[in-house]
């Protein structure tokens, strides 16, 4: 009875030891290498628009081996099946056993053949999510969503007519008068992820606005402030400043294409272009 209870002991104390030493000095006496746990990185990259914790609808960079021939169902797949590979603190408002039966392009219009498991995705989330996900420049501006040879208006509580970037995200009301409101979309890009604000206001001079919301300093009474709009042309002056971040640019840039459905922009600094499409003429 002794032996065993010293055994035992010496086996106790053996242990404690094990767990106790460094994993440099095990590493040492045994010649096990303990690799740690790193996380994958990722060279390409897909933007996805899903939910993050504050239930605000944003466009996330979501690492991929590699971009893939068709970019629609690798993107489609982001959402659903592979939506374990978002970051901690995003989710997708896309049902993730929603499945892409076929799809289809004609005149601008991307048709989703969907299972029915679509129709327990996240109302309006869902349609947003499609919408800012898979609507891009003029290849497709519109998406349409089919269920059981169906076309889909309603998801849950949530009635629509189109699906396309038009449609408000992320409301932020700042006038009481909502239907007398100005309506503007301030499209926020930060370092990894993208969110798209609609501000429902009262100023009637959206450029103005959409420059103050980006660089959140009142432009309207400076005296180096000014902007021509044109047809599909517009001039930016902002002589009170130097340089702007990629950030503020691409902030400023893509929210004055989305509200004004430009093509050619100039943004001026103090001395310099910061940036320019293609040629604009500024006189």
């Amino acid at each position: 009875m002794k032996k065993k209870i010293i055994v035992i002991l010496i086996l106790i104390i053996l242990t404690i030891v094990l767990v106790s030493i460094p994993k440099e000095t095990y590493q040492n006496l045994f010649g096990n290498k303990i690799e740690d746990p790193t996380d994958v990185i990722y060279e390409e990259h897909q933007i996805v628009y899903v939910i993050n914790q504050e239930q605000k609808l944003v466009g996330l960079k979501v690492g991929v081996e590699k971009i893939e021939d068709d970019e629609i169902i690798q993107k489609w797949n982001l959402l659903t099946k592979d939506a374990g590979l978002l970051p901690a603190g995003y989710s997708s408002p896309i049902d993730n056993k929603a499945s892409l039966i076929d799809y289809q392009i004609n005149n601008s219009i991307l048709t989703f053949n969907l299972s029915e498991d679509f129709l327990n995705s996240n109302g309006k989330f869902a349609i947003a999510s499609l919408a800012w996900t898979f609507c891009e420049g003029e290849e497709i501006k519109e998406i349409v969503v089919v269920v059981n040879d169906n076309i889909i208006n309603k998801l849950n509580d949530y009635s629509f007519n189109r699906i396309n970037k038009e449609i408000g995200v992320n409301y932020e009301f700042e006038n009481m008068f909502v239907y007398d409101s100005v309506v503007t979309t301030v499209i926020h890009y930060y370092n990894d992820y993208v969110m798209p604000v609609t501000y429902f206001h009262s100023s009637s001079d959206e450029c103005s606005y959409i420059v103050e919301k980006v660089l959140e300093v009142g432009v309207t009474s400076n005296e180096k402030y000014d902007y021509k709009l044109e047809n599909e042309n517009v001039v930016v002056n902002l002589g009170f400043v130097e340089m702007l971040t990629e950030i503020e640019l691409n902030s400023i840039v893509e929210s004055l294409k989305y509200n004004f459905g430009v093509n050619n922009i100039v943004i001026n600094g103090t001395e310099s272009v910061l940036y320019q499409t293609e040629s604009v003429d500024q006189t």
